[in-house]
């Protein structure tokens, strides 16, 4: 059997496995303006148009059907004869029917398979979905390891109030507390059973709390840690290396995740925070 995963490019990965299928979605910011993620319009691109250009109001068109047709033929083309489609829940009412259209005359299984995740854990069940798959794994076996993935993840995401944090330059790297110097910012708890928002209160000015909670959530599990961003020279990227570093001091330096459209234009141009994804044992 020879077998193909897809996911969308919401997946946060601008440079997939050749074995890992994408439906690039588009970026339009006008009516002239109109962009394949990735393929037109990569990531830091994206975000530096973004922050170029202050008045931009962008917005994401998940993969034209047609597109999408396009690429499944291509893969028959190549004798590819078993699909799982790795899809996010608030995508499938756009991607199931095209997908179910397609296969409606054709003889051969697929799967698609709705997931609660965000950005890296997305593309990390594709990954694993794609490795067990070549080792001939039942589905249902499959789909299993997918559950456990997906339930078993979280992204402790910081998101400024504004672009410039004046109290930001003059944070101490030695501070335990590492603390956050504006109100009005946001906390972002992303995970399958709860997607909390929590706002910087004046006399909460330390994300020590969250990091307690990260802690918590991996404590004494075998997990792969990453970090998000939007901007590499961040001092968030630097605050949120040195946390990782603390929690996991074995670990050389930590996967680093540049943040995909759909994801920025959600959560913030200056989103920066640590995530983790638990290994199935």
């Amino acid at each position: 059997m020879k077998s193909k995963v897809f996911i969308s490019s919401s997946c946060s990965v601008e440079d997939p496995s050749k074995d890992i299928g994408v439906f690039y979605n588009e970026i339009t910011f006008n009516d002239m303006e109109c962009y394949q993620n990735v393929k037109d319009l990569d990531f830091e691109d994206f975000i530096y148009r973004m922050k170029l250009d202050k008045e931009a109001k962008p917005k994401i068109r998940l993969c034209p059907k047609e597109t999408v047709v396009d690429q499944l033929n291509l893969e028959l083309e190549n004798k590819v004869d078993f699909f799982l489609f790795i899809i996010p829940s608030e995508e499938m009412s756009h991607f199931k029917p095209i997908i179910d259209e397609f296969f409606k005359d054709i003889k051969l299984k697929y799967v698609i398979y709705p997931v609660s995740s965000e950005s890296y854990p997305l593309y990390y069940m594709a990954v694993e979905a794609n490795v067990m798959l070549k080792r001939d794994m039942k589905i249902e076996e499959i789909i299993e390891a997918l559950d456990f993935i997906d339930g078993n993840n979280g992204i402790y995401l910081y998101s400024p109030a504004k672009d410039k944090l004046p109290g930001i330059e003059k944070y101490s790297y030695d501070d335990e507390l590492l603390k956050i110097t504006e109100d009005g910012s946001h906390f972002y708890i992303i995970k399958s059973d709860i997607v909390a928002t929590s706002r910087l209160k004046v006399k909460q000015k330390t994300i020590e709390g969250y990091i307690e909670r990260f802690k918590e959530d991996i404590n004494d599990k075998e997990v792969l840690p990453f970090l998000i961003y939007t901007d590499i020279q961040s001092k968030y990227v630097t605050l949120f290396t040195k946390v990782l570093s603390g929690i996991f001091p074995k670990m050389k330096k930590p996967k680093l995740v540049l943040a995909s459209p759909s994801f920025v234009l959600k959560y913030g141009i200056n989103c920066c925070g640590v995530g983790y994804v638990v290994k199935e044992k």
